[in-house]
């Protein structure tokens, strides 16, 4: 995604965004008191990317502790609301909720126009929510991941985890999800 329009008016706090947000067609984020209008749209790959994820997560993380959720619920940052492709939060979280409570792990499909913004704007945002242990970036094209982890009271990363035999590995969540999970069609090289 990549910006199209920045809106001049409207709602420049994260809750009153939320609201105007909601039921709205298209796709925006607020950034700096700034509504940021994205392109909608994605490839199949972005696609079949964040479902592979989202499938993995869901059978590995606890479902009594944690909900898996694609692409629709804000993220409230330091510098407004993301919407990223996948969030992980804990459960517990009210029906009507726009944005997640306390996010445990962010992800991020790259496309060709996001790479600035999904690898230096948005890790530098998450970075400053509290709650958060690990941010991954995932290209569409070969199976190469960023990822930023919680160490402590440190944010570390990214590191560069590539190749289809590689692991991600996220003590913090006891998970490692390999990279052929992702890219099933991936040849070894």
């Amino acid at each position: 995604m990549t910006l199209m329009n920045i809106h001049q008016a409207g709602p420049t706090d994260s809750d009153a965004f939320l609201r105007w947000n909601l039921g709205r067609e298209g796709k925006r984020e607020l950034v700096k008191g700034k509504i940021i209008e994205m392109m909608t749209g994605a490839t199949r790959a972005h696609i079949l990317l964040v479902r592979r994820l989202a499938r993995f997560l869901e059978d590995h993380l606890d479902g009594s502790q944690y909900d898996v959720l694609p692409t629709d619920l804000g993220v409230k940052t330091p510098q407004g609301v993301r919407y990223p492709d996948i969030v992980v939060d804990p459960t517990g979280g009210g029906s009507g909720d726009l944005a997640a409570t306390k996010p445990i792990l962010i992800a991020e499909v790259l496309s060709r126009y996001s790479r600035r913004i999904d690898l230096i704007d948005k890790a530098a945002e998450y970075a400053g929510l509290a709650s958060l242990k690990a941010y991954i970036v995932i290209s569409q094209h070969e199976p190469r991941i960023w990822l930023w982890t919680r160490q402590g009271d440190t944010w570390a990363g990214p590191s560069i985890v590539e190749g289809v035999e590689a692991v991600i590995s996220i003590p913090s969540l006891a998970l490692a999800i390999p990279l052929r999970e992702l890219y099933p069609d991936a040849a070894p090289k």
